[in-house]
């Protein structure tokens, strides 16, 4: 098979666009558009907010949720994200007249500069069945040339403001190869010939040629692209993100091409071969070893070469899997878990289920596990962790299905406004008879912000609903009769009533809901009761035959119970008696009290060893919060801070907030390590008076929090309090503080920051070098990606080169499979 760089003379394709008369050089004939259907203030206000060269890479994209959304026929999950949004409308409002946009797009996209550029990517992703104007203004971004060798970006009487940087080159490689490929759905290296011979030109930014290798291979087998096979080889010069992504191209194409009949967790209908026209020759040959690229150097390779021995159904994929669960990267670890989700077979299901009865790979283990739908997972909601809810629901997205649906609306009845929204955005695209049911799930919601985004997307999708929506109504059941009137003036499919579950026998158990019900009745009549005046021994009485199973039910109660009612002094019952019985957590809260600091320390430790296993309910982590303002033991906090550790709940936040005004540093550097672990933006309002901590390592790990939190209020600070920012602390003595804040803003997209770490990159000293060079991971900045080229050829020291080869320089989220 020829390679696809070879596939058609250019010649050829400039006549094709050529022949309409469509194209003076490189520039649109103007007035194609009728620009006078738009107001000038609409393109103005529409041309700022383009204004900017804000390309990034979007760290939710994985290799294994790219083909699953194509092969459910879902909208495209895209690599790159503009402003730093993650939907794929940029800064653009969703409720807007799609004609308007469009034109208002189209408008944009004939002008030589950045919100132009922007507007023809943006475009391009929304409608890529456009003619071949857009396809030539998105290859001379990603080209940087005219068909006659000129810079594209001079060809104006007034020249571009700048040129566009790799990434947003990078994001048009993306929308190109869905343009092109859409032109011949039949005929893909027909359609993709012009991008097989962009990626001919070596002299093109590292991201580019990646992008380009990722969007030919998902339609093209990867043995007919020459780079592939070329980056695959590891000769000398290959730049190790490019061998990454050549290696997980094969696995993007193994995904894409599986047959129509096959699913992820369908196993018995995947038979590939050892095809020599489809897979690259350096494959087959390490296939045929004992280990292939498992025992790979660099741990993005191996990760990659997992997933695709498990999407061609290898014999050894299971076994090489389960090896890699102990890999000795983490990131391998995550994707050979997620390697198991996509072979589908029975034994992998074992072995996921076992990951998280051992509390390994948990994260991992349940995005894979979705694969096998959503009974698979049922049951690791029912611990009750807000985290895997999270994960649950992002993973759901592209596994549409009615069963799905069913675990999304439950999810909306959690306590997570975070889980919410994953709940609403998770239906995008779902076909209207799974979807609006979800929908008006979130319209039901006790959170007024996730009713307006329920609204939102329901109008979207139905035009008939009104925007009248009572989403600020605070009473329940004001909203609910307003969502009964909503699904029948406008039509909306609602989930058909199941019949009713047939009574079960006697020696069996009764079924969940109506379990619960039954103690939610036996609280109701003790609440009664106590409000009653009974004694307490009677109280008591009534709530014999609790089970431990009934324990989130009785926390949930705990949740609920007001202070000063009934219902408050049955919670006192019910946590100084019944719960001690029932649930080793609500035992070591009482111990806490205890005068003995010996059982004190035994009791949070058990707690943390409940933490690493499921979440603590809200009712327990407040109660956990009093316990911790009247503790001074050191050893205390740091075992029930481990407990919370793993969960970005309200609650488990609220601890840390006191963590971090705690007076030993070893416990606000704790409150630091959960900040940098959940990464939510409002942890920037109490990181930012870590920023001038007394302990070095406490202000260090604030820095590194303050990176990647994502809020750019820590760059400035808050000089009317005295409080620094990161901006302040490049002008600090210590080099590591210096370096690690010049980190943290460029990944906040500061200036100043990159500025720095350029300059860091030239220092004397080698250790101050690395930490230059590794801070410059992923940035995708032309200056940096200029400059670690320079130090790649030019750099002396073996160590710092090293460094610059390392699998972790790689661009920001691509890793992930």
């Amino acid at each position: 098979m020829a390679s696809i760089a070879l596939a058609r003379p250019a010649a050829l394709y400039v006549a094709a666009l050529c022949a309409g008369g469509l194209i003076v050089g490189c520039r649109l004939l103007p007035g194609l558009i009728p620009s006078e259907k738009l107001g000038g203030g609409e393109i103005e206000a529409l041309r700022a907010s383009l204004a900017g060269d804000v390309w990034l890479p979007d760290p939710e994209w994985s290799v294994v949720r790219d083909a699953r959304a194509g092969l459910a026929q879902l909208p495209p999950l895209y690599r790159w994200r503009f402003g730093g949004r993650i939907d794929d409308h940029g800064p653009l409002e969703p409720g807007e007249d799609a004609a308007s946009r469009r034109l208002a797009l189209e408008v944009l996209a004939e002008r030589d500069e950045p919100a132009g550029w922007n507007a023809a990517i943006l475009l391009a992703r929304e409608h890529p069945e456009q003619d071949a104007r857009l396809s030539d203004v998105l290859e001379r971004l990603v080209t940087g040339r005219t068909r006659g060798g000129l810079s594209a970006f001079k060809l104006t009487s007034r020249a571009p403001a700048a040129e566009p940087s790799a990434s947003l080159r990078a994001a048009a490689a993306e929308a190109w190869c869905g343009v092109l490929a859409a032109r011949s759905a039949d005929d893909p290296f027909k359609a993709l010939a012009p991008a097989g011979r962009a990626l001919e030109d070596a002299a093109l930014p590292e991201l580019v040629r990646t992008e380009l290798i990722y969007g030919i291979c998902r339609r093209i087998p990867p043995r007919a692209v020459r780079a592939v096979e070329d980056a695959l080889k590891n000769t000398a010069g290959t730049e190790p993100s490019l061998r990454r992504a050549a290696m997980e191209a094969c696995a993007l194409h193994a995904l894409w091409n599986r047959p129509e009949s096959a699913t992820i967790a369908d196993a018995a209908v995947i038979d590939f071969r050892e095809d020599g026209e489809r897979w690259p020759a350096v494959l087959l040959d390490s296939r045929r070893s004992s280990a292939g690229l498992a025992r790979d150097a660099d741990a993005g390779v191996r990760a990659a070469w997992l997933l695709w021995l498990a999407a061609v159904r290898d014999p050894q994929a299971a076994q090489s899997l389960e090896t890699a669960l102990r890999d000795r990267d983490e990131g391998v670890r995550e994707r050979a878990a997620i390697g198991l989700g996509v072979l589908g077979t029975a034994e992998a299901r074992t072995l996921l289920e076992a990951e998280i009865a051992k509390g390994t790979n948990r994260t991992a283990a349940a995005r894979a596990l979705t694969a096998w739908g959503a009974d698979a997972v049922r049951p690791l909601l029912e611990a009750g962790s807000p985290h895997l809810a999270l994960v649950i629901a992002r993973e759901l997205h592209t596994a549409p299905a009615a069963d799905a649906g069913l675990l999304l609306e439950n999810l909306l009845r959690s306590r997570s406004p975070e889980v919410h929204t994953a709940a609403i955005e998770a239906v995008d695209g779902w076909p209207d008879e799974w979807a609006v049911p979800v929908l008006l799930e979130g319209l039901r919601s006790d959170v007024a912000r996730i009713r307006r985004s329920a609204l939102s997307a329901l109008r979207l999708r139905c035009p008939k609903v009104p925007g009248d929506f009572p989403c600020d109504e605070t009473d329940a059941a004001v909203r609910a009769e307003a969502v009964a009137r909503l699904i029948h003036d406008a039509g909306l499919p609602t989930r058909p009533v199941e019949p009713p579950a047939v009574r079960a026998p006697q020696n069996e158990r009764v079924p969940d809901a109506a379990r619960e019900a039954w103690v939610v009745g036996v609280l109701q009549d003790a609440v009664l009761a106590v409000g009653r005046g009974e004694p307490h021994s009677a109280v008591l009485a009534r709530l014999r035959g609790f089970e431990a199973a009934d324990v989130p039910v009785l926390e949930r109660f705990l949740g609920d119970s007001g202070p000063g009612s009934p219902a408050a002094e049955l919670s006192r019952l019910l946590t100084e008696t019944v719960l001690l019985e029932l649930a080793p957590q609500w035992k070591a809260l009482v111990e806490l009290a205890s005068s003995d600091r010996a059982a004190r320390r035994k009791a949070a430790q058990d707690l943390a060893e409940v933490g690493r296993e499921r979440t603590l309910s809200p009712a327990l982590v407040q109660r956990l919060e009093e316990r911790l303002i009247a503790s001074d033991d050191a050893e205390v906090w740091r075992f029930v801070l481990e407990a919370v550790a793993a969960d970005a709940t309200p609650e488990s936040e609220r601890l840390m907030v006191l963590a971090a005004q705690h007076a030993r540093a070893d416990i606000r550097l704790a409150a630091c390590r959960y900040a940098a672990r959940h990464r939510l933006p409002r942890f920037a309002a109490w990181l930012t008076p870590l920023l001038a901590d007394g302990d070095f390592a406490v202000r260090l790990a604030a820095v590194e929090a303050s990176g990647v939190c994502g809020n750019p209020v820590v760059i400035g600070g808050r000089p009317e309090h005295g409080l620094p920012g990161l901006r302040d602390m490049l002008r600090d003595q210590n080099d590591r503080l210096r370096i690690g804040a010049a980190i943290a803003l460029a990944r906040l997209g500061d200036r100043q920051g990159l500025e720095e770490l350029l300059r860091l990159s030239n220092h004397p000293e080698r250790a101050i070098r690395k930490s230059a060079v590794r801070g410059m991971s992923g940035l995708g900045d032309r200056q940096i990606e200029r400059r670690l080229r320079e130090m790649a050829v030019g750099e002396r020291d073996a160590e710092v080169r090293r460094e610059i080869e390392a699998p972790g320089l790689q661009p920001v989220g691509f890793g992930r499979l």
